[in-house]
């Protein structure tokens, strides 16, 4: 690989390097310090029970494994209290907000006890940071070393006017993320390792071959989809999996390359709530087209209970759904035969970024599948709603319909179709239990490429590839030309592209992409050059009904409207959250740590790139629609999601906080 001016000391990646080289500037700089006391506080002796046996229930198999999470967690603690401090400062619950880079001084309510972190360093809009150490010097002269987030939420509730019980308990989500944080980053760089070794010559073309050859499985794509997740850079408990023991996490989490056998059940015919592509008349024979031999099996299984397919329909569940929720339905579901939880038969698939969303193993071209899953990940419980389920293939063809009719997107934005929805219809009286039982269907993403192009989720464009490199979209610009030192320029070419397809599908057709880092598929040709981008998840795009009707454009809504909005004040959050923030943001501070150069240089270039865009469609506008766009992107001050505040208030629903436009000024 290129070599590149990397400032390894400043690496907030969970990576080999960032923990060698916290511990290379912890010995070097001398203690100055005055004498500190540790005490065993109440919640840090709950966070310590919690984590011994969190850490016992991992089986004596990866008894390795969980060795070398052990040793990272002094990292990761770190790491977790320099975001739990941003989140603080940021939404307002405590008096200062840190700074990106420096030392941070904040007093707290009633002058008892100033919190001082030394060395802090962040990215501008992410929840990701690091610092040297931090301590809370009380009035009576003890200076307390503080090593673990649940002392400084046990601090912070002293002085809140929140309820103890809810500060204890984002302490204790706090503890269970960072603790598979810590196994994360073992996994994450036990694949790296694994990984071919990068030889002398020709490096771009050395890395095209590691990423299509790469890892655990041939599927470069699902590997990359895998490789990328390191956590949320948006969420204050970007690996929490509350309830979930980690001997169950190694066998359905992606980062651990897990073959997940997804189990047919059955549910009776007049039960199934379904959205099917035309022409198909059931979703029996969907299966037939593309699971014919996982249906003959099914078949089996029924009239091995003496039933008929004729009166059922095949319905994909995650193992973990269907023994901890499904086999838990009311008995009487089973008793009427409405449902049948077949033990079998199973198929072999491989889970994505997200856990639930998952690819047969072997099969690139069929289609994957979206599960319902009942276990809270960073904030919400991954369940799947009726809603969901009927507009998933509704707006699947009104993306394909503007991208494919508006000459002006140049091939150059695309979509994974879901063409099935499909959930267990309760006639409203289990509405919980819908949402429990319930499936997307999903085209493969070598279906949208042409042969020898990579499909990269743009998550993993911010990662260096694996460790000793920068970041991947660094690495593949080099085909074209590039090099590491041309960081700005790579941006520059990079968000070009992605803002003029998300602005032209926000300005001109009231369209919100659920357009983050995790949902967004960025294609390159053979030689390394962008060709487009794939969005997935559709159902949770945000559409302004009323732009719609003015196009004269149809879109049959299901009776829950929240995929539709009335006005634009929802589509500015959710457009700066997911194509500013959490997309762009990663990748721009992903740059910033590689190279050295400011993260605000890469901002800057962003709203120079936005403003550009504007003066493009400003013909295709309504006038005043286009100057108050304008304003709201470049001018006025931004709102974020307050993700500690909702952890804190125990609810999915976003919360918004201001903060500042990282664009104001290009």
């Amino acid at each position: 690989m290129t070599s590149f001016n990397g400032r390894a000391a400043e690496r907030l990646y969970f990576d080999s390097a960032s923990v060698s080289t916290v511990r290379m500037i912890t010995r070097s700089e001398p203690e100055t310090e005055p004498a500190q006391h540790n005490p065993a506080t109440p919640w840090l002796l709950e966070a310590s029970s919690a984590s011994e046996a969190w850490f016992a229930s991992i089986t004596p198999a990866d008894a390795e494994l969980a060795m070398a999470a052990r040793q990272r967690l002094p990292t990761v603690c770190r790491q977790a209290l320099a975001r739990t401090l941003l989140a603080l400062g940021r939404e307002g619950l405590v008096a200062e907000e840190p700074p990106v880079q420096g030392d941070y001084r904040c007093k707290l309510a009633g002058g008892e006890c100033i919190l001082l972190a030394e060395g802090f360093h962040s990215s501008i809009v992410l929840l990701r940071g690091d610092l040297r150490r931090l301590s809370a010097n009380w009035r009576d002269g003890t200076v307390e070393r503080i090593e673990h987030p649940a002392r400084l939420l046990e601090i912070i509730a002293a002085y809140s006017d929140e309820e103890e019980a809810r500060w204890q308990r984002l302490a204790t989500e706090i503890t269970d993320s960072l603790l598979n944080e810590a196994l994360s980053l073992a996994a994450h760089e036990r694949t790296n390792a694994g990984l071919a070794p990068t030889p002398a010559g020709e490096p771009f073309q050395t890395l095209i071959h590691r990423l299509r050859q790469s890892g655990p499985s041939p599927n470069a794509a699902l590997f990359l989809d895998q490789w990328a997740a390191t956590g949320h850079p948006l969420h204050t408990v970007p690996k929490a999996r509350v309830g979930l023991p980690p001997a169950t996490a190694l066998k359905i989490c992606p980062e651990f390359h897990p073959r997940v056998l997804v189990r047919l059940s059955a549910v009776r015919r007049d039960r199934v709530g379904v959205e099917l592509p035309p022409g198909v008349p059931r979703l029996y024979d969907w299966f037939v087209n593309h699971f014919p031999n996982w249906l003959e099996s099914w078949r089996g299984a029924l009239q091995a209970r003496g039933l008929s397919a004729s009166e059922y329909e095949p319905f994909p569940v995650h193992p973990w759904q269907a023994d901890n929720i499904i086999a838990d339905a009311p008995a009487k579901l089973f008793q009427q035969r409405e449902i049948e939880l077949l033990d079998g038969p199973e198929l072999a698939m491989l889970p994505g970024l997200s856990v639930r969303s998952l690819v047969p193993a072997g099969k690139t071209t069929a289609p994957g599948f979206k599960l319902a899953l009942g276990i809270r990940l960073t904030s919400g419980v991954r369940t799947i709603t009726p809603r969901s389920c009927h507009m998933g293939r509704r707006v699947s063809q009104l993306l394909r319909d503007r991208f494919e009719q508006d000459a002006r997107f140049e091939g150059k934005a695309d979509i994974l179709d879901e063409p099935v929805g499909a959930y267990f219809d309760s006639a409203g009286a289990l509405p919980e239990f819908e949402k429990q039982f319930s499936f997307l269907a999903r085209d493969a993403v070598s279906a949208r490429i042409p042969p020898g192009h990579i499909a990269v989720t743009a998550a993993a464009l911010a990662e260096p590839f694996p460790v000793e490199g920068p970041p991947l979209l660094l690495g593949l610009a080099e085909g074209y030309g590039h090099t590491a030192g041309d960081s700005l320029n790579v941006f520059e070419h990079y968000a070009s592209s992605f803002l003029g397809m998300v602005l032209r599908t926000y300005l001109v057709y009231g369209i919100a992409l659920e357009a983050h880092g995790q949902n967004v598929i960025a294609c390159f040709n053979e030689n390394g050059q962008l060709s487009k981008f794939l969005f997935r998840d559709l159902a949770g795009i945000r559409i302004h009904e009323p732009t719609l009707k003015r196009l004269g454009i149809e879109l049959d809504v299901h009776p829950d409207r929240r995929t539709v909005v009335q006005d634009f004040e929802d589509h500015h959050f959710w457009l700066r959250h997911r194509a500013y923030h959490a997309h762009l943001g990663h990748i721009a501070h992903g740059l910033s740590v590689a190279t050295g150069e400011t993260e605000a240089r890469y901002w800057r270039l962003a709203g120079e790139i936005t403003d550009e865009i504007f003066g493009q469609l400003r013909s295709e506008v309504e006038p005043e629609h286009w100057k108050r766009e304008r304003h709201m992107l470049l001018e006025a001050p931004w709102s974020a999601k307050a993700s500690l505040r909702m952890r804190l208030m125990d609810q999915v629903r976003d919360l918004p906080f201001t903060t500042r436009n990282p664009l104001k000024g290009a």
